[in-house]
């Protein structure tokens, strides 16, 4: 909820750590003084440390074999190589533009959905991204500062795109010149100064679902069905009773399930864990250092979105509290409304949930996202992740597949039958009965030619803001200096939204005419402005 950088710690210009080889010790001094581990960040710095002296001295090992000209020649060469190679794949992509958004579920400050339009244009061996449409800065912290280049935040499933249709191409920059961006100043994804910035790993996370939606309409074969798309560790910050002052500690970094693709399930519980850092925390070093007990810990079962490949599971994790005074944060939860996205008339995959029963309460409630959550002693927190959306028809999924899950605890009885169409008989699968089950499913079906399942709430949520009003509105708050966009967009969007609401067409000119009346309240502070 931080919505200036000023306000996300300490803010540190570039400094030298070493000077003539000397450790800086009046700037470490200040460093981790604002450390609430500083031994733990000073190892970490001085690992880093040591591995920048190895290169160092292993480029002074091939200056010494080879001579500078001869280096320089080969790291341009071997740049140069990472982009033929990486063009000859881009070539092999069709040709074409290429469209999606996606969406965070708000943007803290305000219940109204952060959205992140793609369009991707691939013209021979170029590679072209344009995010013109997106929402502008939001007063929060997901915004990312770019600077309107290629951040790996923006482009990093571009490059694992590129890796998979060739796994040899050397990992360099020259990987990325033929990629090249678009993204409009002053949006959340090239912010400018002082926004805050503390959750752009959030952001990141669902433009790379946007990129992927867009992708899939050139590639449905390669690119899978939307993960959990949410990467949101919990963490426990309780009074230290013998040494005093707070003991902070990461429970768990929570992710969920990939999404299913043209040939495989997803994988439980493993989306994004390729940019966290973090895998898991065994349950067992959790309870020893941190004053909470976990109670449950596993695979969220029927949250893998149905399909012939079916999405990965989420996690559950449940825990009690066992300190008074404690304050957990939960940063970046995601997919509370909008569910991953399946492929082919696979079905979404779960959404997330937190729940929470105090001390001497029956039964849990749903608290939402959680962004800061004081609890004490005998407090239970539950938190479930989302699971991956689903690939393909669930109708045409292998009934031996289907038999495992069930076996495996990974969908329940009721899901089986809901979503794949088998008839169950003391827990084993009629196979005869489920196929002419199915038959009569499968004639029953709407014929469908999305390629996207986007699931019953966006579906709801687009019928107002569809791609025309929202181009217009985007054109309405972009045409405003910086210090009104956030205003004017939570104005015209609530009210385009309750109007919708009483049954009036949305579309651009009720926009208009909503605008006309927030200009006509606004005019001497706009005008000011000139």
């Amino acid at each position: 909820s931080s919505y200036e950088v000023f306000q996300e710690g300490m803010r540190i210009p570039p400094v030298k750590l070493y000077k003539g080889g000397e450790l800086n010790e009046e700037f470490l001094g200040v460093f981790l003084a604002n450390c609430r581990v500083p031994k733990d960040n000073w190892g970490d710095i001085r690992a880093m440390v040591s591995a920048v002296r190895l290169g160092e001295a292993r480029i002074g090992q091939l200056l010494a074999r080879h001579g500078s000209e001869v280096l320089q020649t080969a790291i341009e060469d071997a740049l140069d190589y990472s982009e033929r190679r990486t063009r000859a794949v881009i070539k092999d992509m069709p040709d074409g533009v290429y469209e999606f958004a996606d969406y965070l579920d708000d943007d803290v400050a305000s219940e109204i959905p952060v959205k992140f339009c793609v369009t991707i244009t691939i013209n021979r061996s170029d590679l072209e991204i344009d995010f013109t449409g997106t929402d502008p800065q939001v007063r929060s912290a997901f915004n990312l500062h770019s600077q309107g280049k290629p951040h790996p935040w923006i482009v990093y499933k571009i490059m694992f795109l590129f890796l998979t249709l060739d796994p040899d191409i050397p990992v360099n920059a020259g990987l990325m010149r033929p990629l090249s961006v678009t993204i409009p100043e002053g949006s959340v994804l090239n912010c400018t100064f002082p926004a805050a910035i503390g959750l752009r790993t959030t952001s990141g996370v669902r433009v790379q679902d946007a990129l992927f939606g867009a992708l899939a309409q050139a590639m449905p074969q390669v690119v899978p069905a939307a993960g959990a798309g949410y990467m949101a560790p919990i963490i426990f910050a309780e009074p230290d009773l013998q040494a005093g002052g707070l003991r902070v500690t990461v429970l768990e970094p929570l992710v969920g399930g990939t999404g299913g693709t043209s040939d495989a399930d997803g994988v439980d519980a493993r989306d994004v864990v390729d940019i966290s850092n973090l895998r898991n925390n065994p349950v067992e070093i959790v309870e020893r250092i941190a004053a909470a007990r976990v109670r449950e810990y596993g695979l969220r079962i029927d949250s893998g979105g149905p399909g012939t490949y079916r999405g990965g599971l989420g996690k559950i994790i449940e825990f009690d509290v066992r300190s008074p005074e404690c304050l957990i944060t939960v940063r970046g939860q995601e997919r509370h409304r909008f569910a991953p996205w399946g492929l082919k008339g696979g079905g979404c995959g779960a959404k997330a949930h937190a729940l929470m029963k105090r001390a001497g309460e029956a039964d849990f409630s749903d608290i939402g996202k959680i962004d800061s959550l004081h609890v004490t002693v005998g407090d239970v927190v539950r938190v479930l992740t989302p699971g991956g959306a689903g690939y393909g028809d669930p109708l045409a999924r292998d009934l031996e597949k289907v038999q495992a899950d069930l076996d495996n605890d990974l969908i329940s009885p009721e899901a089986a039958a809901k979503d794949y169409g088998v008839v169950l008989v003391a827990g084993r699968i009629d196979q005869t009965a489920s196929r002419t089950l199915r038959r009569v499913r499968a004639s029953q079906k709407e014929e469908d030619e999305s390629l996207h399942t986007l699931g019953p709430d966006r579906l709801e949520y687009e019928k107002v803001w569809t791609p025309e009003v929202w181009q217009h509105f985007m054109e309405i708050i972009y045409s405003l200096p910086g210090p009104f966009r956030s205003d004017v967009r939570a104005r015209l969007w609530r009210a385009m939204t309750a109007r919708a609401a009483e049954g009036k067409l949305a579309d651009k000119a009720l926009l208009d005419e909503i605008w006309a009346e927030v200009k006509g309240r606004l005019a001497g502070a706009l005008q000011q402005t000139k």
